[in-house]
């Protein structure tokens, strides 16, 4: 990926799981934003994301770890960790460890909300600069709407190629077929989508409305059935400099409002 990719992960909440993937008491070995992290759910009911390996002797606490009320303990010699990444005993010692109260593991700022969990990601630790937006959608008490029902592609680009592929005019000609218009709207960090097009051989038009919380929070309500381009976005390079026609849309503007998420580099526009 980093040669075909100049940029880093920009900033911002990440979907990581579905709530119901994390029941009481699991513990989850997961990879996100380059790191080994585990992921659990305490007794009492609280997802938390920390990193993976003891301070101790460096055991994956994902893997075999287990759940005591509110902490998570260590397979290899059952020290035990708090949410906040502190740990709180190391229970066969008979003089307690220096560590023991002191924050030792990074824990990962996450918000449960939409059926989901998210974790917040910022290359400097920053704390969250914005809130998880919710969505009715998945409202318990919205009775307009059934159950979802979850469908995943593995598409291996980066996050902003995907997310420049929505105001990409050229290319709703030739990969969809579609002739679109577009209205496009920045406020901070966030921006908002509209694309509309005559469908052949329908009388409807397509809709299809992109919204941007930051990059990781994305979601669109759409209708219409544009063809997948998987294979397009496995097998390209992302060029920072193309030669841009007077037909290919916004992508420049966008370019320009991404740029805020990348923190420790010369951004890519």
């Amino acid at each position: 990926m980093k040669k075909r990719y100049p940029m880093t992960q920009p900033y911002g909440w990440y979907h990581i799981a579905f709530s119901n993937e994390l029941q009481t008491g699991d513990v989850f070995p997961r990879k996100f934003f380059g790191k080994d992290l585990v992921l659990y759910r305490t007794d009492g009911g609280h997802a938390k994301l920390l990193d993976a390996f003891c301070p101790h002797l460096g055991a994956h606490i994902g893997y075999g770890g287990r759940i005591d009320g509110e902490t998570i303990i260590c397979p290899f010699h059952s020290w035990h960790f708090d949410g906040d990444g502190v740990c709180i005993e190391v229970p066969y010692a008979t003089k307690t460890p220096e560590l023991v109260g002191k924050r030792c593991l990074k824990s990962w700022p996450v918000v449960e909300a939409n059926r989901s969990i998210y974790a917040w990601f910022h290359p400097r630790n920053t704390s969250p600069l914005f809130d998880v937006i919710l969505l009715p959608e998945f409202n318990d008490e919205n009775e307009d709407w059934t159950d979802f029902v979850t469908r995943q592609w593995l598409v291996k680009c980066h996050i902003q190629e995907s997310h420049e592929n929505i105001i990409d005019v050229t290319h709703f000609k030739c990969v969809h077929l579609l002739e679109p218009s577009f209205d496009i709207s920045y406020n901070g960090h966030q921006s908002r989508v509209v694309m509309e097009s005559a469908t052949d051989g329908l009388s409807s038009v397509s809709t299809v409305t992109t919204e941007y919380n930051g990059p990781g929070q994305t979601w669109a309500r759409y209708s219409g059935f544009p063809r997948f381009i998987v294979l397009i976005f496995q097998n390209k390079i992302y060029r920072p400099h193309p030669p841009f026609t007077d037909a290919d849309g916004p992508i420049v503007e966008f370019r320009q409002w991404y740029r805020q998420f990348y923190v420790d580099e010369v951004a890519v526009s």
